[in-house]
């Protein structure tokens, strides 16, 4: 599977939204704004003053994509855009430089790869940016388009800082020395395993936030209201209230909602992304969960994901959809059922 995490950032109304699904993040300088975007959706703002950042860590890969409308406020300002990480060292970064135009630099702005002709970012302008690297000491690659045309691109480069030839943390924003901001939208992120088409650039995307808005087939976890009736009512806030949740203590229980249909006919549906809020209430046993969609009359349950004491985001990509094993269609998703079943 090469596609590894979307996000509309409209289910956010704080900076402590966003460290839940965005683990590796700045301490100042980061607000999240459930809507106001494009489309009506969200936006993440970073301060360039600040350096702000968010990151996220995935598995080793050489090739990595990603793409998000950004409307950079930081006119005549160096600003960083993303950022292709091994550990704690800079593999390779996209920048808008203080003319405007966009350039892509190894480790850091010392060592200029490359850089578009003609100024991308001026006054008032915004653009979905994409930026694809492989990463290799002498046969690197990259590329950036920008709005789905090619704008600057690169190859026998050296995409490599460290001593391994792959980057395994994604980050966004950082460094900038004025009062303005950088906005992100509608983002995604693919490696470059797996099978076309997410294993390449996707193009300009809308990334769509839904919530649970009615019952699905089945109800068997127990809510914090002490029944199980309407329990989507207990699951459907933004951003997540741990007051009220739904329970359960017994293997192979499942809860499903039912989501609101998608109005737009999109020509493709990359990806179907779970995220559910979950802890154990105590110490002791191992307790397993997994996300579950019911599609076509069947449910097809996750990966099974142990919880901690702690609340965390159990997030799943699905591609496709588990039913026909082929690509989503609205008809599809809009029929779908989507919850969690407990493991063990």
């Amino acid at each position: 599977m090469a596609l590894k995490k979307i996000d509309s950032f409209s289910h956010y109304t704080s900076e402590a939204d966003v460290k839940r699904k965005w683990p590796y993040c700045s301490s100042s300088g980061m607000t999240a704004v459930g809507s106001g975007g494009r489309r009506g959706g969200g936006r993440l703002i970073l301060s360039a003053a600040n350096n702000s950042t968010v990151a996220d860590v995935f598995a080793d890969h050489a090739t990595w994509i990603i793409g998000s409308y950004i409307n950079d406020l930081t006119v005549g300002e160096q600003t960083t855009f993303f950022k292709f990480i091994d550990g704690a060292t800079v593999q390779v970064l996209l920048c808008k430089n203080t003319d405007g135009r966009l350039a892509v630099y190894r480790t850091s702005t010392a060592n200029l790869l490359g850089t578009t002709t003609n100024a991308i970012f001026t006054i008032g302008t915004k653009h979905y940016v994409e930026f694809k690297a492989n990463i290799h000491g002498s046969t690197g690659t990259f590329e950036v388009r920008v709005n789905g045309i090619s704008v600057l691109s690169g190859t026998g480069a050296n995409t490599q800082t460290s001593a391994n030839a792959y980057a395994n943390k994604i980050s966004l924003g950082g460094s900038g020395s004025n009062n303005s901001s950088v906005y992100y939208e509608d983002l995604y992120i693919c490696d470059g395993s797996g099978s076309a088409p997410c294993n390449d650039f996707l193009g300009d995307c809308k990334v769509i936030a839904s919530m649970p808005t009615g019952n699905g087939t089945t109800s068997n976890f127990v809510g914090s209201d002490t029944n199980s009736t309407d329990n989507y009512l207990l699951v459907d806030e933004t951003p997540p209230n741990t007051t009220d949740y739904l329970d359960s203590l017994t293997p192979n229980d499942v809860d499903l909602a039912n989501f609101p249909d998608i109005s737009d006919t999109p020509a493709t549906i990359y990806g179907v992304q779970t995220n559910f809020y979950a802890c154990k209430s105590d110490a002791g046993d191992v307790r397993t969960v997994a996300d579950l969609i019911r599609s076509g009359g069947t449910n097809y349950p996750g990966a099974s994901k142990t919880l901690s004491t702690d609340w965390v985001y159990l997030r799943e990509i699905h591609e496709k959809n588990p039913n026909t094993d082929a690509a989503w269609t609205k008809t599809n998703f809009n029929s779908a059922e989507f919850g969690v079943k407990m493991v063990s």
